[in-house]
């Protein structure tokens, strides 16, 4: 079987199930042991051992965390390590500095709208308002039609711009494209 074949084969099996579960991981196995290399296959062992019985991971999160890290050594711009490496530090460390900088990594790699949104989040939750502010009015520059980046500018209770764009008008939304800088510079 090709690579590409193994990861439509895992897929399938998660959207199947809702989630990867144990009996997969044989396969996964015997996918990384013909592509070692992968990185998406080494994210998809990483997504495996986060399987869980009432939220709890039947391992911890170390196995998982070093599945995402072997998938970002195997390829710095895999988004989807990034990110997971991300969600996961948000629940289960003390400290958010490897956090952020994991979703700004996944920021720069241009994951799209969803790390902009979780590092406005974790800037407000450490108490950096004015950032996450700032954050969310330069994510809805980018993507403009966002509905959850919209609703999250609700709930920060950002101040609205002066111009409007079309989506912004038909909406209600409290903002639309400023001229904002980037405050992942």
């Amino acid at each position: 079987m090709t690579e590409a074949g193994y990861i439509k084969e895992i897929e399938q099996r998660r959207r199947r199930n809702s989630r990867l579960r144990k009996a997969d991981l044989p396969l996964v196995e015997d996918a990384l042991g013909h592509f070692p290399k992968s990185a998406r296959l080494w994210c998809l062992r990483g997504d495996l051992h986060q399987t869980s019985r009432n939220g709890v991971p039947p391992r911890g999160v170390g196995p998982a965390i070093q599945c995402y890290r072997k998938a970002v050594e195997l390829d710095p711009g895999c988004t989807d390590a990034w990110l997971a490496i991300a969600r996961i530090g948000s629940f289960f460390t003390k400290t958010t500095k490897p956090v952020e900088e994991s979703i700004r990594q996944a920021i720069a790699l241009g994951a799209g709208p969803l790390p902009y949104l979780t590092l406005a989040w974790l800037l407000e939750l450490t108490g950096r308002k004015t950032e996450a502010v700032a954050t969310i009015h330069f994510a809805h520059s980018l993507f403009p039609g966002n509905k959850k980046i919209i609703d999250y500018i609700d709930t920060l209770g950002a101040a609205p711009c002066k111009r409007s764009c079309p989506f912004c008008q038909e909406f209600d939304a409290p903002i639309c494209r400023a001229d904002w800088e980037s405050p992942l510079s």
